[in-house]
């Protein structure tokens, strides 16, 4: 049961830091957090749903566009780490 408990967290920490760093890239911007899709900031190509799947997507694709192949930031990974990590902490406390 513990272990699932840490599954949970885990998903639901990087989850909504993924979410933060869309609101933090977009809300500057004045762009809608929601409409339209995400998308490669080099070839505006949309992303697929799957493409989108906080760490796992990004470790997947090697850090690179699945369609042109250029390096995706790496700036968003460590905010995402970051809010799971204290996510961790706090559960562990």
């Amino acid at each position: 049961m513990e272990d699932c408990n840490i599954i949970v967290v885990f998903l639901f920490g990087i989850s909504i830091g993924s979410f933060l760093n869309v609101i933090i890239h977009r809300v500057p911007k004045e762009e809608s957090i929601v409409f339209p899709a995400s998308h490669c900031p080099k070839c505006n190509e949309s992303l697929k749903w799957y493409h989108n799947i906080p760490l796992f997507s990004w470790i997947f694709l090697r850090g690179k566009c699945a369609f042109c192949k250029e390096n995706k930031s790496f700036s968003a990974t460590p905010n995402g780490m970051s809010l799971l990590m204290e996510f961790c902490g706090l559960y562990s406390i």
